[in-house]
């Protein structure tokens, strides 16, 4: 599937200055995201800077004692940190930026039926300012429609991959109630009244511009009783206690943030053939520059994609073995990973020049097959040696098993064998090992693989379609007595 933009990525459009004198006009909504109903940002082993895609569990209910995503603030689930006086202090903020990442993951993570409703026009804004202040006014109307159209194309697209089945794969394994719907929203209440912005957005680059909230009070409620969550799954991991007490929170912004002396609440938009979309990986990568004390590079690493699917593989695992940071941002979507694209000199600089890693690429096999958004690509054989040297170890599916095989010594790997290795040498209990065996056996049926895209002819890696494709493979393989046989093992 090809995602095309100017420039290979968000658009060179000049920049659009809001109007003189344009007011800042209040906007406020009631409802708000349910976070058991779509991914967060930053669980743990995800990769830094990226929102959680579709095939890991919901969101821990609100009281959870989890870290937040990178380069915010830490702070409670859901809860601002109240400093020792009993004043807001910095929590405020905390909340108040985690309350932003979650209205756009919720515009991201919307549900993938949506998109047939979707206009084949842009549905942009004129202005930065006007991107973020109409979707405050989507909210306040209750238009899921046209939150998922605000949000960059690019990045919509690649968040709603699979939602809708995961949501199912939840109900089916018991672990969300039948009633949870992504259309509408039960246990968590959000609601923004007179909500200004600073008139002037900070002006990154010609397609990248942060709105800055000003102004405006911002309420936040919780009622973990309410979450659609089934009840012998929200009985096994949250206490009766939690369960019967509902939270409310309420931050006003220019006391609370502006008035503390911190920075106003950002919103990263970006320009993409000339109209203004908010953007949840750029908002993410911002407040992560501004916690390491960095600035937007001047310029960005552009893309440079490969001729097919399995020449987009074989490089970028090659520039990993050179620890070439530049080539394999070059070989990333310089759509849905735009935002690397614009902050690759800074991470190239952060991670300076390392030393290749001890092996060559001798083989790489792999099958390919056409997925939504792009194309699949499970590996079936791989070859490996030592940097100049003779040395061969190889890898070969075969069947519903893999192959490794190292100088004369050859050992083949099926799920029962995994199974066995995780009893005797992970500790996994005997109970534990029919799940780990099941779950395996689905991998290994599937295949390990990657998925590619592709972008005016030519061919990227895709990190957040390869991490849905393994959620979703993951997910399919659990059944419901899986998840019964874990809570009782963790409940023991």
């Amino acid at each position: 599937m090809s995602h095309p933009g100017p420039g290979g990525l968000y658009g060179q459009q000049p920049w659009q200055q809001q109007g003189p004198g344009q007011p800042q006009q209040p906007y406020g909504y009631p409802g708000a995201p349910d976070p058991s109903q779509y991914p967060q940002p930053g669980p743990q082993g995800a990769p830094q800077g990226y929102p959680t895609p579709a095939g890991y569990p919901a969101a821990p209910p609100p009281g959870y004692q989890g870290g937040p995503p990178p380069g915010y603030p830490p702070g409670q689930f859901g809860y601002a940190q109240p400093m020792p006086d009993g004043s807001p202090g910095k929590g405020k903020r905390g909340l108040i930026i985690g309350l932003v990442v979650v209205l756009l993951a919720v515009i991201g993570g919307g549900v993938t039926w949506l998109t047939v409703w979707r206009n084949s026009g842009p549905s942009g804004a004129a202005s930065p300012n006007e991107a973020a202040l109409a979707l405050m006014d989507s909210v306040n109307s209750g238009d899921v429609i046209g939150l998922l159209d605000m949000l960059a194309p690019a990045e919509a697209d690649v968040l709603t991959a699979s939602l809708a089945d995961s949501v199912e794969e939840y109900k089916r394994l018991r672990i969300l109630d039948d009633s949870a719907d992504l259309r509408k929203l039960s246990g968590i209440e959000f609601k923004a009244e007179n909500l200004t912005f600073d008139e002037n957005p900070e002006r990154i680059n010609d397609h990248l511009a942060i709105t800055k909230l000003t102004g405006g009070v911002i309420t936040f409620s919780a009622d973990p009783g309410k979450l659609p969550i089934a009840q012998e799954f929200k009985d096994a991991v949250m206490p009766p206690d939690v369960q019967g007490k509902s939270k409310t929170t309420s931050i006003d912004i220019a006391k609370d943030v502006v008035g503390k002396g911190e920075d106003p609440i950002a919103i990263a938009t970006v320009n993409i053939d000339g109209e203004w979309y908010p953007s949840l990986f750029y908002t993410i990568a911002h407040y992560g520059l501004k916690d390491s004390d960095k600035t937007w590079p001047d310029s960005a690493i552009p893309a440079n994609g490969a001729a097919s699917p399995n020449e987009a593989v074989t490089e970028v695992v090659n520039a990993i073995q050179r620890a070439d940071v530049n080539r394999v941002i070059e070989l990333l979507p310089p759509d849905e990973m735009a935002v690397l694209h614009d902050l690759g000199p800074a991470l190239v600089e952060m991670i300076g020049q390392n030393e290749p890693l001890g092996f060559e690429l001798g083989k790489l096999e792999t099958e390919e097959r056409e997925v939504e958004g792009g194309t699949r690509l499970t590996l079936t054989a791989l070859e490996v040696r030592e940097p100049g040297g003779p040395g061969v170890v190889s890898i070969k599916k075969d069947g519903e098993c893999y192959e490794v095989a190292a100088a004369s010594d050859t050992q083949r790997f099926c799920a029962n064998d995994i199974g066995q290795l995780a009893q005797n040498e992970g500790g996994v209990p005997p109970e534990a090992v029919q799940p780990v065996v099941e779950i395996v056996q689905a991998l290994f049926n599937e295949g390990v693989g990657v998925v590619t895209t592709e972008v005016d002819g030519k061919h990227y890696l895709s990190p957040m379609r390869t991490y849905n494709d393994l959620g979703m493979t993951v997910l399919r393989a659990i059944k419901p007595e899986h998840v019964t046989t874990l809570i009782e093992l963790g409940s023991g």
